[in-house]
């Protein structure tokens, strides 16, 4: 059946984290609290491995406020106020975006020309998907026809429900079937699982073969 729909995972496909913005935040962090920068950056670190191993093992993902709790009593601060804190580092991830390839990006509008429907289907924890649009997705100038991220639905990659909202809003919105959907991404477990809605994979390794790999797919 011919491709309508393909959907991208973020971290890792259609982005890559920026060094500049750990660099920043751990120094504010640091600075801020008083703590150690090494510490900072142990905690940080333990804290999304944890968040990650909780996705993959268990299907759960915490509410964007209750990631910056957890990191807050991580690192013994129990009297600042989560939302500020969250807004805060969001405030600096916009100061210094992800990293992407201007020529993948330009691809996308030729596959987007082409009449293929373009969507993105991505698990979230510090940053959230509304700041992800913001401060990169956005500005691209590619027609999204919809984003589900897991911050919002409370659901991540590989629960069942994640893939449910996707197909749902992929055929409601414009009539497209699970068959019709490929979904792109690097994590064979989450982004993998799609396979079970009925939707097409194909993996990824990182945003450096991600022009490859849509070359590859000839759709």
């Amino acid at each position: 059946m011919k491709t309508k729909l393909i959907s991208f995972d973020v971290w890792n496909t259609l982005l890559s984290p920026n060094p500049e913005y750990a660099k920043q935040r751990n120094q504010w962090l640091s600075d801020k609290f008083n703590i150690p920068i090494s510490r900072i950056e142990y905690v940080y670190n333990n804290v999304k491995n944890q968040l990650d191993n909780l996705v993959e093992k268990k299907h759960q993902c915490l509410s964007n406020k209750d990631v910056y709790s957890k990191f807050l009593r991580s690192i013994g601060i129990f009297d600042y106020n989560r939302i500020k804190l969250r807004d805060e580092l969001e405030h600096m991830f916009e100061e210094y975006p992800p990293i992407y390839l201007s020529e993948t990006i330009k691809y996308l509008h030729d596959i987007q020309e082409q009449g293929i429907k373009l969507s993105i289907a991505s698990n979230t924890n510090f940053i959230r998907g509304k700041t992800l649009n913001k401060a990169v997705i956005s500005k691209w100038g590619i027609n999204w026809k919809f984003g589900v991220f897991s911050d919002q639905i409370n659901h991540p990659k590989p629960h069942p429900q994640f893939w449910k909202s996707v197909t749902n809003r992929a055929y409601l919105t414009m009539g497209i079937l699970p068959e019709e959907i490929i979904h792109i991404g690097d994590n064979k477990l989450c982004d993998g699982s799609c396979i079970q809605s009925g939707i097409h994979y194909q993996y990824n390794e990182s945003p450096s073969t991600l022009l490859t790999t849509l070359e590859n797919l000839k759709v």
